[in-house]
């Protein structure tokens, strides 16, 4: 009895992708996501707020060591965004390394000044907060013993 048996390779070999990291900053997300076997083609960038739908931002493609990185400067400080790559595997899109990331708020005190500096007696502080929420102010001595504290805010 004689048996052929024919094998057929598919010469494609899909890319496992995930997230290697997110950092955050008040103006621009980072995301890095490695590309398994340190290769592939380029990928879509997608991001999403809550309960909206996802946006194309840009393409990726992986470097020597697979590594895909993309920043996103257009973030609003205190905003939640969600990221995931597309990539075509045999003629459709599928997504990988989801993620979603909280933008911090930019520093919320700032100190105008003190005078007199240096100061024996009364001093006088100007400071600006980011609303009119209620806050408190202190001020310690170089052994760290609170000296001065006034209510602030609204």
């Amino acid at each position: 009895v004689a048996c052929a048996h024919e094998l057929v390779v598919d010469a494609t070999t899909p890319v496992m992708l995930s997230l290697v990291g997110a950092q955050a900053d008040p103006g621009c997300v980072r995301l890095t996501w490695l590309a398994a076997g340190g290769g592939g083609s380029a990928a879509t960038v997608y991001r999403c707020v809550a309960q909206a739908a996802w946006s194309a931002l840009g393409q990726v493609a992986p470097d020597g060591t697979g590594q895909m990185v993309y920043e996103d400067r257009e973030v609003s400080p205190g905003a939640r965004y969600g990221y995931r790559l597309g990539v075509v595997d045999q003629g459709r899109e599928v997504f990988a390394g989801e993620t979603w990331v909280d933008v911090p708020r930019a520093l919320e005190l700032a100190l105008g000044g003190v005078c007199p500096n240096p100061a024996s007696g009364q001093l006088a502080v100007t400071f600006s907060l980011p609303d009119g929420a209620p806050a408190r102010l202190e001020a310690f001595d170089l052994a760290g013993r609170q000296v001065a504290a006034r209510e602030v805010g609204p």
